[in-house]
């Protein structure tokens, strides 16, 4: 009998259709949805995709972007592979964002927002040594 009950013991169990697991803190969970859709509408627009517009040559960029809060900080970062225009602009839209709302705390003041801004001109100087843009034949 004991053997029995060990065994019981041990034997994987099916979850019950009423007590289906949840998210141990539902109040995160709610706030990756919030935090996931201020990074998709901070993500570049489909214009500045080079597939989208078409056009070569195109290089990977790292675009970045800082908001200073007097307690807390926010990094956005971004990937993309521009044309020479897309890339200007994308760079001149997250370094206009950076100069108005990156300031705001002590450490954003000294040292991410001056960072944010030299990164994205290294960015700048990258998308303008490239080539004016072509229509690609892809």
């Amino acid at each position: 009998m004991r053997r029995e009950l060990v065994e019981d013991a041990l034997k994987p169990r099916e979850p019950r259709a009423d007590t289906a697991r949840q998210h141990p803190f539902p109040h995160r969970r709610r706030g990756l949805k919030l935090e996931q859709a201020l990074t998709d509408s901070q993500n570049v627009s489909a214009i500045d995709d080079p597939h989208a517009c078409g056009r070569a040559p195109a290089r990977r960029l790292v675009i970045r972007r800082h908001v200073g809060m007097f307690y807390l900080q926010k990094f956005v970062k971004i990937e993309p592979t521009l044309c020479r225009e897309c890339g200007t602009r994308t760079v001149m839209r997250y370094t206009g964002r950076t100069l108005i709302q990156g300031w705001w705390g002590l450490i954003s003041l000294l040292i991410a927002n001056p960072f944010a801004i030299v990164m994205n001109l290294v960015a700048l100087v990258q998308a303008r040594r490239l080539p004016p843009p072509q229509l690609s034949s892809i």
